[in-house]
């Protein structure tokens, strides 16, 4: 409602900050709030002409700067600290005086600047940020603009005055931008409120200032109005600016010169107020009202619990928000589970590149959280009744790291895709404990209540979340895709076991469960005591034991427990009925003592491989990479002991000596553990498929130089294709190459054939690269019939399996990985 406009705040540090303070807004309902902050010389008049547009829809802040209008400066003898710190909390301050606690921050020129650090450093206070003819930093050509014959820009300011120097900046081209003289001279007048003093102050703290370092770290929505045209602000720059902010968007405002806001004032009034559009609101009939953020033609809701937990070690269970609850804040990611922070790190250095990466946060109880993406219809949310097929990824990371919170997991651009498509699908991404609250099991534990397998048990209700809610966001709940990749795609096949039919179709990206079986319970005792002796809990009773495990601080849990540690899945007989063979999984009949009912309500199959997957060993082989070839040789005699021939026949197909040098042997043990891990299974599990199957091969190298493996198909590489995140660091013919798979994933999800299906007679795949140099499609065929060699793959391992069981190779190379 309308109150009185000026207003003055006193700071605890003496200084004084002058505001107006608007609100046209109907009494009787509530309104959001716009923070503006003018332009050095500028202050808060120079906005007048806004006030008429946005305080008939919010409440309106315009602050005069510190040393700006009638805002107090500290005199030059004065102890004040001109640093962003002072100016940040002054704001703070300011806006908690006024008893505003979120707002948007509308910035002007170098307040811009000031508003993208705010973003950075307090999220929790801002709906958005816009920036408006906002460089990033003042390079020296734009400083030298300022001196006017002085030594510094703040000198400048104290010997000519404000007027005297705002007559000499309104004379340089593209900075005032109305000719009209009778504006021209009313803006030096304004200008002339300031001090030149006050001026000089500010002017020395802008002069350092530099926001690129905070680009990166602003997840709130953004809005970038651009000038065309302007001597400080070059639009090269704001178009960098858009990319480092992940929810940003770029509107170029055509005008003759930096004041957009004055020259254009209806095209930007225009874009500002409908910038609350920019985070958005759900009303799910469900859930009730979820506030999300706005991407490129996509809406995400982030961190949304599915399923809350009364101890570490309990059963999931699905957490329901009646219409009458509270309202879900969705606008930004939530926090991981128990696992090591440093963990996304890591796989940055599997694919051999990083990104930008979010402050992650880890929660015990709070982790279980999933992240919906939506593709917008004209620029809206799809109407209701909309039934999207939905595409639900679970993260790999060998059960003891990863994150739907980690950027390279992102679906933005795929959802994005697809609707660019013309086949709009929705993303999820879902967490799912990991390490030893997800896998950690006992008879002690099953005695005190605690099952095993939270971890999939977790991903099961997820899905059950999914299917209850997910139309509440315009998906389909009986067209879901479940998308694994390494561990993921091993969870994928476990649910498999389920009597409940869980998804329709199912994506196994590198992993399967003849890749990663499951511990038989008497090896969980193992692991069991094991973590009762890292954490000197041996003289305990059981029950004490129990008790001691659940109240042990995480980060001792972290430090304590080794990483090579085997959390992972195990036969209980519930989830996992028992260790698959390669014969089970690849016999299109079912097996009664390895049940997999899913081959019967999941309707069809992708699955593939990368072409160096076993390059994901090195991290496990670790220090043993020294005179790795003879106790490869040895632990394999060992597991051959009543078969040498079969182990000499090994050794021959990949050209493995006990003399190799370390490099050259690891190629060619990780050749074989490509074959057998990753190879093998992939071929097993399609022949075994009785619905569609359809297989691919991905043999685009890696082209990064931060790792070892650069110019490999490396494990993970795939996802970091797959999900367009990595487009801009990949060379064009490789972008290529990410958008068809991209495409092709996107189509099988919308139930359609990306290729000819893997049957008897055709056991055909789909190859993607290597691209090398070449920017068309011609490095994507589609390989007819069984010709290992034709898709960069390799025959040996089956003609291995002529005379030896796969699945004794396999347990060879689990008792090796075992250091056996």
């Amino acid at each position: 409602m309308s109150q009185p406009s000026s207003k003055f705040i006193t700071h605890p540090n003496g200084q004084i900050t002058h505001v107006f303070d608007d609100n046209f807004t109907d009494p009787w309902k509530p309104c959001e709030t716009i923070l503006i902050q003018h332009g050095f010389a500028r202050h808060a008049e120079f906005w007048y002409h806004w006030i008429p547009v946005l305080a008939r829809h919010y409440r309106v802040i315009r602050r005069d700067a510190r040393g700006h209008g009638l805002s107090s400066y500290p005199s030059r003898g004065d102890k004040y600290d001109y640093s962003s710190d002072t100016i940040l909390t002054e704001i703070v301050d300011t806006m908690d005086q006024l008893g505003v606690k979120k707002f948007h921050f509308l910035g002007e020129s170098t307040s811009g600047m000031v508003g993208e650090a705010f973003a950075a450093q307090y999220p929790e206070r801002l709906h958005s940020l816009i920036i408006c003819s906002s460089p990033t930093f003042l390079p020296e050509a734009a400083l030298s603009l300022f001196l006017f014959g002085r030594s510094s820009w703040p000198e400048a300011c104290r010997e000519m005055g404000s007027r005297g120097w705002g007559e000499a900046l309104s004379k340089v081209p593209g900075t005032v931008s109305m000719p009209d003289e009778d504006y021209i001279k009313w803006w030096v007048s304004q200008v002339a409120v300031s001090t030149g003093e006050g001026l000089a102050g500010y002017a020395e703290f802008l002069s350092s200032l530099d926001s690129r370092p905070f680009l990166e770290q602003i997840k709130i929505p953004t809005l970038i109005l651009a000038p065309a045209k302007s001597a400080a602000t070059k639009l090269e720059e704001q178009e960098m600016v858009q990319k480092k902010i992940q929810a940003s968007k770029l509107v170029i405002i055509h005008g003759n010169g930096h004041e957009i806001y004055v020259e254009k004032s209806e095209d930007c009034q225009r874009e500002v107020k409908d910038i609350s559009t920019m985070s958005i609101i759900l009303k799910h009939g469900n859930l009730g009202e979820i506030h999300g953020v706005l991407g490129d033609d996509v809406a995400q809701f982030l961190g949304i619990q599915y399923a809350f937990l009364k101890d570490r070690f309990a059963k999931s269970e699905i957490l329901d928000r009646g219409v009458g609850g509270s309202v879900i804040d969705a606008t930004r990611i939530g926090p991981m589970v128990v696992s090591p922070l440093q963990g996304c790190d890591a796989e940055f250095g599997i694919i051999q590149h990083a990104l930008p990466k979010p402050d992650l946060t880890v929660s015990e109880l709070h982790g279980l959280n999933l992240n919906v993406t939506v593709p917008l219809v004209e620029k809206k949310l799809p109407p209701p009744g909309t039934k999207l097929p939905v595409c639900v990824f679970i993260h790999g990371g060998g059960y003891s790291i990863g994150s739907n919170s980690w950027p390279q997991y992102s679906q933005a651009r795929m959802i994005k895709l697809s609707a660019d498509m013309g086949f709009p699908m929705i993303g999820v991404g879902i967490n799912y404990r990991l390490g030893l609250p997800g896998f950690l099991t006992s008879a002690e534990l099953r005695e005190a209540g605690y099952a095993s397998n939270n971890g999939l048990r977790d991903q099961i209700n997820a899905l059950r979340w999914i299917k209850k809610n997910i139309g509440g966001f315009a998906g389909d709940a009986d067209n879901v895709t479940v998308m694994g990749e390494s561990a993921g795609a091993v969870s994928g096949m476990f649910l498999l076991h389920s009597e409940e039919p869980l998804f329709k179709r199912f994506i196994s990206m590198s992993g399967s469960t003849l890749l990663v079986k499951p511990l038989p319970l008497p090896v969980s005792e193992f692991v069991y005591a094991s973590v009762v002796k890292a954490l000197d809990l041996e003289n305990l009773s059981g029950p004490e034991r129990v008790k001691a495990i659940l109240e042990i601080p995480i980060k001792d849990l972290l430090e304590k427990i080794p990483p090579t540690m085997p959390l992972m899945p195990v036969v209980d007989g519930d989830i996992i009925p028992g260790v698959p063979t390669f014969s089970q999984i690849s016999d299109k009949a079912e097996d009664p003592t390895y049940p997999i009912p899913g081959k019967q309500w999941c309707k069809s199959l992708m699955i593939g491989d990368c072409q160096f997957d076993g390059s994901i060993f090195s991290f496990m082989i670790g220090p043993r990479r020294v005179g790795i070839a003879r106790s490869f040789y040895k632990s394999f005699e060992k597991s051959f002991a009543h078969h040498p021939s079969s182990a000499e026949k090994l050794f021959r197909a990949y050209g493995i000596t006990p003399d190799l040098p370390d490099n050259t042997a690891l190629r060619s043990i990780f050749t074989f553990a490509t074959d057998i891990g990753f190879l093998a299974p992939v071929v097993s599990l399609a022949r075994g498929w009785p619905g569609k199957a359809y297989v691919y091969h991905f043999n685009e190298p890696n082209p990064w130089d931060d790792g070892e493996w650069k110019g490999d198909t490396t494990h993970v590489l795939d996802v970091a294709f797959l999900f367009q995140n990595f487009n801009e660091f990949l060379p064009p013919a490789q972008k290529d190459v990410a958008v068809i798979f991209a495409r092709d994933f996107i189509k099988f999800v919308n139930g359609e054939a990306p290729w000819a299906i893997f049957e008897s007679g055709n056991e055909g795949a789909m190859v993607y690269g290597p691209s090398l140099e070449q920017s068309n499609a011609a490095f994507m065929p589609y390989i007819r019939g069984n010709a290992e060699e034709s898709c960069g793959r390799r025959s040996t391992i089956f003609k291995l399996g002529e005379d030896i069981p796969l699945d004794d190779l396999a347990a060879a190379w689990d008792h090796f990985l075992a250091g056996q």
